[in-house]
């Protein structure tokens, strides 16, 4: 196939829209109104476009979906009810700040939508929209808005310019000052602050006059956010203490934090929960008679188990840190449930739904990884009895997206089949569920099972950790009849995972006629907390022949399979990971695909956002807050694709981010030198990008370029 014809499909993939989230709006006269947000890559514009699509389910029937586009710059939205907010941030990487363009379009029932003007607001800085922090909430009665900023700091300026004549602070000789921040995706991120704004406020006021109301943390929370309404005039959130040094937070969900509680009337911050933990996804029952949290350990692997935790609560809570009870403890290995199914319990990268309980209040829903797929449960928050629903039966992912009293809504993917969008009904769950978006089938025949027999752990309590193993082939019709040429895919984390969900690039190379594998190598979550904490100490080792291992049992497995063109592919640890198989391994393996790869984890040390990373996988037993010793440096080159350069004979692509903080381009750019001095053919492309390189333009060009890398370099011509 010619690049032509490959760019038409990646282009005809590309249409299929990403489903974002889904709410449900309402309930009444028998008649249930859904709202799903959706995300296209637009190859012309190379932007993701945004849509809503508004559906009402009546009886067992859905109006058709209609989608409507969203304004151009929505980058957060807030729903309650009917009513709904859409944050609306235009300005790139380096504009000035004063340049920005930031207002709420707010959407109310009976009511002509109004626009909350933020752009030059003196009370705060840049309203947050990330992942982690960024929120944007309704107030119970859907008077006031929530949202979180970076406080307020003078413009900075020279010391050659005069004196400010302003009443404010000076920010003379602040113009190079550098303050600490989170890091990867967060830069510029200091220190956040709780905005609340009325829904009526139209700026036609003086802003002093206007009714805002800014809430400034104590000094050592450095991040708020995931903020919750607790009553008319009083909020709950997370918020990260301060430390030094500073670690990226984005991926980590380890860094301590406490859980606060803050009223509008005297804006003093009180904690609800003890130091010492990590927390997220604070949740009100909707009784208003217990908070349930996520909460793990601080530091170590960085995402890793997690519990669910409750306290008790009331209309006027005892506003003091309270040890709470454990609904869900951690679970080491992964456990069959005695209604069906498994649960390898919780983690730092579940989820609890923005509205996670039903039947009163008593039954909490949540979504966590399984060893295959992302699987959704029911939880009793008396008994802590565990219940999976909605399985799917052809091993997809299923996630729960939204949650009332009556109804769950709710997506369902594969490899093969793009996301659908479903409504059950609560208790009956699985029983008739009402599709609202169907899902798209795509070609490929799935496959799930597990390595026979993975090279043996030297710690016998890890021996027992099991390696899943994700396959996806062409059909027959798309084999070449000389063979099929296999893709080992490899995740980054390392503890981290890849389920049976949609997945363009799987798409891509399984209509190519290319067969793919994903090892969930131990260290990757699905599988208890024994399999996190089977990796560290072992990275570069145990990971590289779990991945090996994997690709050979399908050699052996899939007859139809060309053991001359096996290829890898992966960024991040798994750049590290395919760095490193291609030197262990080096007659094995045609050629290489990475994305912003760790190549040396000596050198991360003084140039990453998370050095505790290095010191953690490479086990050296020292702390980030300390140089590390000739011991320590010695253990992590050990453990570093860069020192076994010398054995490498695969071709190798390299696609690199020169804003990424998390894994710096210095260290693929260093490596392709390396390479080159040693003859081995060797290309490096450097994007305006971070970590991710998700934008559309890098994700399209990444893709194309693997493509025409992997062809060129078959040991036969791949049509």
């Amino acid at each position: 196939m010619s690049e032509e014809e490959q760019l038409s499909l990646y282009r005809d993939l590309a249409r299929y829209p990403v489903l974002k989230d889904a709410y449900i709006v309402a309930e009444k006269n028998n008649s249930i109104v859904c709202e799903s947000q959706w995300s296209t890559r637009n190859l012309s514009v190379l932007k993701q476009v945004g849509s809503m699509c508004t559906q009402v389910v009546t009886g067992e029937a859905s109006s058709i979906p209609r989608h409507t586009p969203l304004l151009n710059n929505v980058v957060l939205i807030g729903r309650s009810g009917e009513c709904s907010a859409m944050l609306v941030q235009s300005g790139g990487a380096g504009e000035k700040e004063e340049t920005l363009v930031c207002y709420i379009f707010l959407q109310q029932p009976s009511q002509p939508s109004t626009i909350i003007d933020l752009s030059k607001t003196k009370l705060h800085g840049k309203v947050y929209s990330d992942g982690e922090l960024g929120c944007l909430v309704f107030s119970p009665n859907s008077s006031q808005l929530a949202f979180v900023a970076e406080e307020h700091r003078p413009k900075p300026s020279s010391m050659l310019d005069p004196p400010s004549q302003e009443d404010e602070p000076s920010g003379r000789g602040q113009q190079f000052s550098r303050l600490p921040d989170w890091g990867e995706q967060f830069t510029g991120k200091h220190r956040s602050v709780v905005v609340v704004v009325p829904c009526k406020d139209t700026g036609s006021v003086p802003e002093k006059q206007s009714g805002r109301v800014v809430l400034n943390p104590p000094a050592d929370y450095a991040g708020v956010g995931q903020l919750q309404w607790a009553e008319h005039n009083t909020l709950v959130g997370v918020a990260y203490i301060d430390a030094s040094p500073r670690l990226g937070l984005i991926y980590c969900r380890i860094r301590e934090a406490v859980i606060f509680h803050v009223s509008l009337n005297d804006g003093v911050f009180k904690e609800l929960t003890p130091r010492g933990w990590w927390v997220g996804s604070p949740r009100l029952s909707p009784d208003n008679t217990r908070l349930v949290y996520l909460r793990g350990s601080v530091g170590g692997p960085h995402v890793r188990e997690a519990q669910l935790v409750t306290r008790p609560w009331s209309s006027e809570p005892e506003i003091q840190v309270l040890e709470p009870r454990v609904v869900v403890d951690y679970v080491p290995s992964e456990v069959l449930l005695p209604e069906g199914g498994r649960f390898a319990g919780l983690t730092g990268a579940s989820s609890l739904p923005l509205r996670c309980f039903i039947d009163k209040g008593n039954t909490l829903v949540f979504t966590t990884q399984g060893r295959f797929a992302m699987h959704s449960y029911t939880l009793d928050l008396e008994s802590g009895s565990v219940v999976q629903v909605l399985q799917e039966g052809k091993g997809g992912s299923v996630q729960i997206l939204d949650a009332t009293a009556h109804h769950l809504l709710y997506t369902c993917s594969s490899f093969t089949s793009t996301p659908s969008l479903r409504l059950a009904t609560v208790p009956s769950f699985q029983q008739d569920p009402v599709v609202l978006v169907e899902s798209i089938r795509t070609v490929g025949e799935e496959e799930l099972s597990v390595l026979d027999s993975p090279p043996p752990h030297p710690v016998p309590e890890y021996r027992d950790v099991p390696v899943p193993i994700l396959y996806c082939a062409p059909p027959p019709e798309l084999r070449s009849s000389s063979g099929v040429p296999l893709i080992v895919c490899i995740h980054g984390g390392p503890h981290s995972i890849v389920t049976n969900s949609f997945i363009l690039s799987v798409s891509l190379f399984v209509s190519l006629g290319y067969a793919v594998v994903f090892p969930n190598y131990r260290g990757s979550l699905g599988v208890g907390s024994k399999g996190i904490h089977s990796l560290p100490g072992h990275c570069g080792d145990l990971d590289v022949k779990d991945c090996h291992a994997v690709m050979q049992d399908c050699l052996q497995r899939y007859d139809y399979l060309d053991s001359e063109n096996v290829f890898l592919y992966g960024g991040s640890h798994g750049g590290y990971l395919v760095t490193f198989i291609s030197a262990k391994y080096p007659e094995m393996y045609r050629a290489v695909s990475t994305r912003n790869p760790v190549t040396d984890m000596a050198g991360m040390i003084d140039s990453t956002d998370i050095p505790d990373w290095a010191h953690v996988e490479a086990s050296t037993g020292e702390s980030d807050s300390s140089p590390p010793s000739a011991a320590a440096l010695a253990k992590m080159a050990a453990a570093s694709p860069m020192w076994s350069i010398d054995s490498v004979r695969a071709p190798t692509l390299l696609m690199l981010g020169s804003q990424d903080r998390r894994v710096p381009s210095s260290q693929g750019w260093k490596y392709y030198e390396l390479l080159k001095h040693r003859g081995i053919p060797t290309s490096v492309h450097v994007y305006p990008d971070n970590h991710a390189l998700a934008t559309v333009e890098h994700e399209s060009e990444n893709l194309l370029l693997t493509l025409r890398w992997f062809k060129k370099y078959a040991k036969m011509i791949i049509k």
